[in-house]
């Protein structure tokens, strides 16, 4: 999944840069990993899913997922078993577009969620007072400052701080998911 993570994450982040050949490199990349999508759809998540949806269309790829190899039975049972969730989500990331992503996607896995971002450089109340409400907490390190980390981690008082391995939003999405599917296992 951290592949997979990574695929979906470098196609995201390709879309803010300006490119020579007006696109041509970018969407052979997302059809690259769409292709390495598509070879393994029982590993691919609810969230994944969503967001290769969204990508399809800044890609202008409408219609991608029609084709798509739907996920087995019992995944997508697990994934609609995961809708109940209720708890405050805090997102901590200074790359604005993936976290409006990874919100629009968990609002859509989770509607009973409230789900919060910040992008503060520095420590400030906001800030503070997200990471010691939510019940959830990523902090996308790769995309951050060191002085909003200090803060987070004493405003969270031990509680867990989820540090996802890249800072696009599949890798948002799926520390989250995970820590939610682990809350509803240990209930």
């Amino acid at each position: 999944a951290a592949y997979f993570d990574w695929g979906i994450n470098l196609a995201e982040l390709l879309l803010l840069y300006p490119d020579p050949d007006e696109g041509a490199t970018k969407l052979r990349l997302f059809m690259t990993v769409v292709g390495k999508l598509r070879a393994a759809p029982h590993r691919i998540t609810q969230a994944q899913r969503i967001l290769l949806e969204i990508l399809g269309r800044d890609y202008h790829c409408l219609g991608l997922l029609e084709n798509f190899p739907v996920a087995s039975a019992e995944t997508a049972a697990t994934h609609r078993g995961t809708n109940g969730y209720s708890g405050l989500i805090g997102i901590y990331t200074l790359t604005e577009g993936a976290g409006q992503r990874a919100k629009e996607i968990l609002l859509r896995i989770y509607p009973h969620a409230k789900v919060e971002l910040n992008s503060d450089a520095v420590a400030t109340s906001q800030l503070i007072a997200l990471a010691k409400a939510a019940d959830v907490f990523v902090f996308a390190w790769k995309s951050s400052k060191h002085q909003a980390y200090y803060c987070v981690k004493d405003a969270r008082q031990g509680k867990e701080i989820l540090l996802p391995l890249g800072k696009g939003s599949a890798s948002i999405l799926t520390s989250i998911t995970e820590q939610i599917a682990r809350f509803q296992i240990e209930s």
